[in-house]
């Protein structure tokens, strides 16, 4: 349900859920069983175990979660509420980077919309206090940072202080395919990338050079794909997360040899 509207109505053998169900990032509709309902909760650690073990599973739930990421992003309007100016450098830089993390959101461009300073008028605020965020709980973000956006919106995830297998730094195609094929092989896997993943490759509609797609794939596809199989394999990923310090001495250098004639 979105603000008392019902989206969609599940019956027997049904289920429910989006690919956030494998991630930090919190629900993004309220569900409401009838009277009598019986359900299954099914944890999201339970969920990748199944889905590693059963790839028929995992196809199906691959498809239905693209089909209601477009409907959700494409369809209807919620989300994350930013209030700010269309004109604005700062609000756009945190569209742009809402956009390519994929989190749904809804602006309001205070330029033209009365819904915009109605919100500023009922919380007392003005202009010098934009961009403002509005979580889906409620809780108010006065000109966040782009740190701020990726640690309210999931993006950005802490994990334990503990040493991994192998550390992937970019999140573009290459460094994607990397993290699942070394998860794959039972490594511990932290892939970061100081912005968002896909990098260039989103853009494209179609990219025919990439293996295992021999009529091609459009770029957002392979993105949302490569990202399903990170989270199902349990690699954490804290994008918006820059690399500041290598202690060269102990790290593991792995490059690829070149070919002999």
């Amino acid at each position: 349900m979105i603000n008392q509207k019902i989206i969609v109505t599940h019956g027997k053998n049904e289920f429910s859920g989006d690919s956030g169900m494998l991630s930090d990032r919190g629900a993004q509709f309220r569900a409401v069983a009838k009277a009598g309902s019986e359900l299954i909760r099914i944890s999201p650690s339970k969920l990748k175990e199944a889905i590693a073990q059963h790839s028929n599973l995992s196809d199906l739930l691959l498809n239905a979660f693209l089909q209601r990421q477009d409907t959700i992003l494409n369809e209807f309007v919620g989300g994350i509420k930013l209030v700010g100016s269309g004109n604005s450098k700062e609000a756009y830089a945190i569209r742009d980077f809402m956009d390519k993390n994929y989190i749904w959101y809804n602006f309001l461009d205070v330029d033209k919309s009365s819904e915009a300073n109605d919100l500023l008028k009922g919380f007392d605020l003005s202009g010098k206090d934009l961009p403002l965020m509005i979580c889906n709980g409620g809780q108010l973000h006065m000109k966040p940072s782009l740190d701020e956006v990726a640690r309210f919106s999931g993006v950005l995830m802490d994990f334990e202080d503990k040493v991994f297998d192998l550390l992937v730094i970019g999140a573009r195609p290459s460094g994607l395919a990397a993290s699942v094929y070394a998860a794959s092989e039972g490594l511990s896997v932290v892939t970061i990338d100081s912005n968002a993943p896909g990098g260039q490759a989103t853009k494209s509609s179609k990219i025919e050079n990439y293996l295992g797609f021999p009529t091609g794939i459009s770029g957002r596809i392979l993105l949302i794909e490569l990202m399903y199989k990170l989270k199902s394999l349990d690699v954490i990923y804290p994008f918006h997360t820059e690399l500041k310090k290598l202690n060269i001495q102990e790290l593991i250098l792995c490059f690829p040899l070149p070919m002999e004639k």
